[in-house]
């Protein structure tokens, strides 16, 4: 008798592309209508205000958040008026990590200070 070959396991949709299959055309047509692009130009003017009436000092001192939220703002816009078009995409990085061990990890570590230990010393001597 010959092994069954074990069956692959059926591919299970995202959530992201069971949406675009329901949804994807209905609502690229919708982020293109005037009601979507008037809500979203309502709360991009509540965004800009809630930034304008910011003082000198609070901007001094939380800049980085508010920069942040900024981003974060027009980030969601974005993928708001693009999500019938977004692809699945894995961080490279997840594709790349890998466990290590605390004496790898502390060899790793060593390494690293080594090299920013040596690109200041070139790059001081350099000046």
């Amino acid at each position: 008798m010959k092994a069954k070959k074990p069956k692959p396991k059926p591919r299970v949709p995202s959530d992201l592309e069971e949406f675009q299959a329901l949804y994807g055309s209905d609502w690229a047509t919708f982020v293109r209508g005037p009601a979507f692009i008037a809500a979203m130009q309502i709360l991009n003017v509540r965004k800009l205000k809630s930034i304008t009436t910011l003082s000198p000092e609070q901007i001094e001192k939380n800049g980085r958040e508010i920069l942040s939220d900024l981003v974060g703002h027009l980030k969601h816009e974005e993928d708001l008026f693009t999500l019938q078009d977004q692809k699945e995409n894995k961080s490279p990085i997840e594709d790349e990590m890998v466990y290590l061990s605390p004496e790898e990890q502390m060899e790793q570590e060593a390494l690293i200070a080594k090299f920013k230990e040596q690109r200041k010393r070139t790059h001081y001597a350099a000046n």
